[in-house]
């Protein structure tokens, strides 16, 4: 993904570069909070939890900004259609993160439940 913001260099509205900021920022935390997971895994098994949690919030979050930034995208009749479809796909790219961070979570906390046992 990296490689195609370098290459294909989207263009955003400047209506929406704070809340696309906000996207990077809360996928950012969503990864953040995976990392933490996973070393409280080792370290400390009852802080688990509250990291699981921590990632549930940012992805959701990352879903409502997602969200709005694709309604305002599309809701606007002064951008080309292109151009809408190539910012929802860098958006989506960005929501993917969160996603992802949130599935680790999941497993480890499945995994934290069997070695508790």
């Amino acid at each position: 993904t990296i490689v195609e913001f370098s290459v294909e260099k989207p263009e955003f509205p400047s209506e929406i570069n704070s809340h696309f900021m906000g996207l990077v920022d809360v996928s950012i935390e969503a990864v953040e909070e995976m990392v933490a997971t996973v070393r409280a895994y080792f370290k400390d098994l009852t802080a688990v939890r509250d990291h699981v949690t921590k990632i549930m919030f940012f992805e959701k979050e990352s879903d409502k900004i997602g969200e709005r930034i694709k309604r305002f995208l599309f809701d606007k009749s002064d951008i080309d259609l292109s151009r809408k479809i190539h910012i929802r796909t860098f958006v989506t790219y960005l929501q993917t993160i969160a996603d992802k961070a949130e599935d680790v979570g999941d497993r480890v906390s499945i995994y934290t439940i069997k070695r508790l046992m």
